[in-house]
């Protein structure tokens, strides 16, 4: 029986690869969050959520939102590269002459001094993308080494184009994108949906509940 079994299944798995497929498309909103300050996809399943003081990470597929830690309003939020929550405490200062520092970051109990009023928009285990923090200030990028405290100036970031599929129902404002297949839409009134696409074997649903059938014999 147990050779029957193995068998079916690599028969299944041989004629699934030669089957026609079908987008399947899942658009669905993300209760009880509304104007986030962060969004975050943390890997291809979970995005991290940042709104006021608490910090969510909600599940995709099984779309379950958990609350998973707190910051302060001074407090940019990133992922480290196990994908765990990491904290920049912020503050800027009023500065007199040139000698003084504007800005002080502090990661992982490391305090970082800078000279330009900056302000965090990119954090791993391994480096701040920072720009400068007022409006009236010529924008500027700047990348900083966590280790060394190492800043330098660099480009803006270049933005990948991507070509998002967005309901009419929905009033887009912006997008977070993890690829074209997966990526978080914002509305004008601050809600969440969730975009995802996968390709699925046209038939195979009924394949699956016919050999499903055979296994219980």
């Amino acid at each position: 029986m147990e050779k029957i079994t193995v068998f079916i299944i690599l028969i299944t798995r041989y004629l699934i690869s030669f089957l026609p497929t079908q987008e399947v498309v899942t658009v669905h909103m993300i209760g009880n969050i509304s104007n986030p300050q962060q969004v975050v996809w943390r890997n291809s399943r979970e995005i991290m959520v940042v709104q006021n003081e608490d910090i969510f990470f909600y599940d995709v597929y099984n779309r379950k939102l958990e609350n998973v830690g707190r910051r302060l309003n001074n407090q940019f939020v990133g992922l480290d590269t196990s994908g765990e929550i990491l904290l920049c405490d912020i503050e800027h200062f009023i500065i007199n002459s040139y000698d003084e520092f504007s800005t002080k970051f502090t990661v992982l109990d490391k305090d970082m001094y800078f000279f330009e009023t900056i302000r965090p928009i990119y954090l791993n285990g391994e480096k701040i993308v920072a720009v400068t923090a007022m409006d009236f200030l010529e924008e500027k990028y700047f990348e900083i080494d966590i280790s060394s405290g190492d800043m330098k100036s660099i480009s803006k970031p270049k933005r990948t184009e991507y070509e998002l599929r967005v309901p009419k129902s929905i009033n887009f404002k912006k997008a977070y994108i993890l690829d074209e297949r997966r990526y978080v839409i914002e509305d004008v009134y601050g809600n969440l949906y969730v975009y995802t696409m996968k390709n699925l074997p046209r038939t195979i649903f009924f394949i699956t509940e016919y050999f499903h059938f055979k296994l219980r014999i």
